[in-house]
């Protein structure tokens, strides 16, 4: 694994792209997660001579006219960019696509991805979104994941608060995971009931969904400890009879959680 660390680059980042070529034979993880970036054409030659690569994280970088490496999708599992770059030809039809997950930020326009998506969704099994302020653009990129997204299994949704989670406008792909976080770790009341009710609405109209879980920690830990009546209540009435179990970031049945969490 190779991290780029933002508290140790100097700006511009001599030699580190060069640095990165001895060990490229043996690099399966690139995670350049800094607003520090390397020269497009330099990062352009070194993934290509990277035959593992498996990650690659890359969500500042603007790719201008630059294009995309595609080859390296042979290898790369799991992609992040900050938007659908310029693509390199690639026979995608008879070459061996290893593409299955792509970490999507809905600050950008959906528009930016759609050549990618035509070409690459297809082999999408997985997507996480991270949403940030920008949950409003949410319902144009699962419009987008719903049509050239067929195979999707799993999904995670990264957002800023639980009430600006939506999903009557536009519907969930039928995938069989759904992953939910919310960055305010200190949700409302109100947040939580927004949170139950749209997943009321998936019970109804995604009938694949099997597991929903919240991710994050602090996320369950103030729904059980500060508003376990919001859980009662959706347990026995929005979600009575759903087809999909709720589980809190370890696995475990929500509903399980609440009862030891009362009986403590």
């Amino acid at each position: 694994m190779t991290f780029i660390p933002g508290n140790v680059l100097p700006t511009p980042l001599f030699g580190i792209v060069d640095a990165l070529r001895y060990p490229a034979s043996s690099i399966r993880i690139l995670d350049w997660t800094i607003p520090a970036k390397p020269a497009v054409s330099e990062l352009v030659e070194l993934l290509k001579s990277l035959p593992r690569l498996h990650t690659f994280h890359c969500p500042y970088l603007s790719w201008g006219n630059e294009k995309f490496p595609a080859s390296i999708l042979s290898s790369v599992n799991t992609l992040a960019l900050t938007f659908g770059p310029p693509l390199a030809e690639i026979d995608a039809e008879n070459t061996s696509i290893s593409l299955r997950k792509i970490i999507l930020d809905t600050r950008w326009d959906v528009g930016l991805w759609e050549e990618f998506m035509d070409i690459y969704g297809t082999f999408l099994t997985s997507i996480h979104f991270d949403c940030n302020n920008f949950a409003r653009n949410l319902t144009d990129y699962l419009d987008m994941v719903n049509r050239q997204c067929p195979n999707l299994l799993q999904m995670t949704i990264c957002v800023e608060e639980f009430s600006s989670i939506s999903f009557v406008d536009s519907p969930l792909p039928s995938v069989g995971y759904l992953g939910l976080m919310s960055q305010k770790f200190q949700e409302t009341r109100s947040g939580y009931r927004k949170l139950f009710s749209s997943l009321a609405i998936l019970n109804a109209v995604v009938p694949t969904l099997r597991v929903v879980q919240l991710l994050d920690c602090h996320n369950v830990q103030c729904l059980l400890t500060r508003h376990s009546r919001v859980v009662t209540h959706a347990f026995e009435h929005e979600l009575v009879g759903s087809n999909f179990r709720i589980v809190d970031h370890e696995g475990n049945l929500l509903s399980d959680s609440l009862t030891v969490m009362q009986k403590a």
